[in-house]
């Protein structure tokens, strides 16, 4: 009749419970529902004979039924509604007929939402190819605009870039028209550039003395 799942078993089981009534007022009649329910091993014989036994003693066949549904709710499964809604059941007792339809109609409405829910699957990466077992999927949360570039960004240069560079520049050769004068060269013309320098101002400053002297002695005069 359906493709059992746990949510569908669960809800055919509220409806069961709902319409427990309806399903007992129903059966107006022991045979043939009390024999079907023991054939199929839903009730104990211990149940069926005292079932039949209330109905001897004119207690009403629906509350008779009421009481076994009632009791069946602690082992409610499939064959249960199975065996209810027989082709026997269904031809003997026509009122069971629009019941039966309304539990066709929760089984179909639970197939449908499972069949309509999409499911997106990817495999775990720790897992060989071909493997069948498959993980939901997370969809992505939308990723805001990204700014545009300003197209006048100065260029990084990269790392590697500079260091080859660097590496060109201490490695060429100095031209052969800037001859490399030894440390203790440089060091000597570094001193007598300083001494030349130095006799330059005494020589300097003994002209401006001695242009300064006549003017000096005219004055005292």
């Amino acid at each position: 009749m359906f493709t059992m799942t746990r949510a569908m078993e669960q809800a055919l089981f509220q409806h069961f419970m709902h319409q427990k009534l309806g399903i007992a007022y129903a059966i107006h009649k022991p045979f043939p529902f009390f024999e079907g329910l023991l054939d199929n091993s839903i009730i104990t014989k211990r149940m069926y004979l005292e079932s039949l036994e209330a109905c001897r003693n004119l207690i009403p066949v629906s509350r008779v039924v009421h009481n076994i549904l009632t009791q069946l709710e602690r082992t409610f499964n499939l064959s249960l509604l199975v065996t209810l809604f027989s082709q026997i059941n269904l031809r003997e007792y026509p009122n069971l007929v629009t019941i039966y339809r309304s539990f066709k109609r929760v089984g179909a409405s639970y197939e449908r939402q499972s069949r309509d829910t999409p499911i997106l699957l990817e495999v775990p990466t720790g897992l060989a190819e071909g493997s069948s077992l498959h993980t939901p999927l997370a969809l992505p949360p939308p990723q805001p605009p990204q700014p545009s570039c300003s197209p006048c960004a100065p260029r990084v240069s990269e790392p590697g870039t500079s260091s080859q560079q660097s590496d060109e520049i201490l490695s060429e050769s100095p031209s052969p028209s800037d001859p490399v004068l030894p440390l203790p060269a440089l060091i000597q013309e570094g001193r007598s550039t300083s001494v030349t320098n130095d006799k330059l101002t005494s020589k300097m400053n003994a002209e401006e003395d001695s242009e300064e002297m006549p003017s000096l002695l005219t004055s005292t005069v």
